[in-house]
């Protein structure tokens, strides 16, 4: 049962059911607000920006789940049970950097290395946070058993190809990370929205320089896409990891769509198959 959360201060979990390998429907849906400490609804939109969430403890009938926000910068944790999302049990200290994001550009992702040297630790992305040259773009790792103190932090510095924004993470169980990357730019309209994928090993992670990764996927609009900001990983029960994609469609009913795409991810060279796809508006 995966959990979904809204940039409006809403959570959702369902059961995907599926067509032979292609998801077509969510079922046993249950939705809730994203509430503040002690149960308190949040009242004000700049609280109630979701953008990440991640399993840290557990399974989403009894553990902790953390959800990062932009506008009021912050990620916290959150107790769930087979009821759903309850109040946060605290809030993560953050570099000092994060203060200075952009209010609506800030943390997007945040996700768990799996495996490698660095299983574990925390990962947070902004989603765009350039460094000075606008080459690189920030993210940071917060070590497995590290208390979250400022200090404690270390910073992930993602070469920007192409003014890609990063939109979600995900680790994988070699100790890699998998990035989501969306593009769209007013100036470039006619060019419609893009997406990539990319991945950055164990090594190049602890590299301490920019990492530039592999690019896994890359589809433009003239693909089953759309404003690609969700990513989830998980493993089927004849050991296939399985990508699921989903778009954020800014409540709009008439240009965007909400677009949920799932992959297989292979050793080959073909690196990412599509298993499934459904678009509905």
């Amino acid at each position: 049962m995966p959990m979904a959360i809204s940039d409006a201060g809403a959570w959702m979990t369902g059961t995907l059911a599926y067509e032979g390998k292609a998801p077509v429907e969510v079922r046993d849906v249950r939705l809730g607000p994203i509430t503040g400490m002690a149960g308190a609804r949040l009242t004000k939109d700049r609280d109630r920006d979701a953008e990440g969430v991640v399993l840290l403890e557990g399974n989403l009938s009894k553990g902790t789940v953390l959800i990062s926000f932009e506008q009021n910068h912050r990620i916290g944790r959150f107790s769930v049970t087979d009821k759903g999302l309850g109040a946060p049990l605290g809030y993560l200290t953050l570099p000092p950097e994060v203060k200075r994001q952009s209010s609506n550009k800030s943390l997007e992702s945040v996700c768990i290395l799996r495996g490698g040297p660095d299983k574990g630790a925390i990962v947070t992305l902004s989603e765009r946070y350039p460094d000075r040259t606008g080459t690189r773009q920030t993210g940071w790792l917060l070590p497995a058993g590290a208390q979250s103190s400022a200090g404690a932090w270390r910073t992930l510095q993602i070469r920007n190809l192409d003014g890609y924004d990063l939109t979600d993470c995900r680790g994988l169980a070699d100790g890699s990370l998998l990035v989501l990357e969306r593009r769209f730019g007013w100036s470039t309209w006619y060019e419609g929205v893009k997406m990539r994928l990319r991945r950055f090993s164990a090594s190049e992670m602890r590299g301490g320089g920019p990492m530039e990764g592999e690019v896994l996927l890359q589809a433009g609009q003239e693909h089953e896409i759309d404003n690609m900001e969700g990513l989830s990983v998980h493993r089927t029960a004849k050991g296939e990891t399985i990508l699921t994609l989903i778009s954020d469609n800014n409540f709009s009913t008439f240009v965007q769509r909400t677009v949920l795409l799932q992959f297989a991810l292979s050793d080959g060279p073909a690196v990412v198959q599509q298993q499934a796809v459904t678009a509905k508006p």
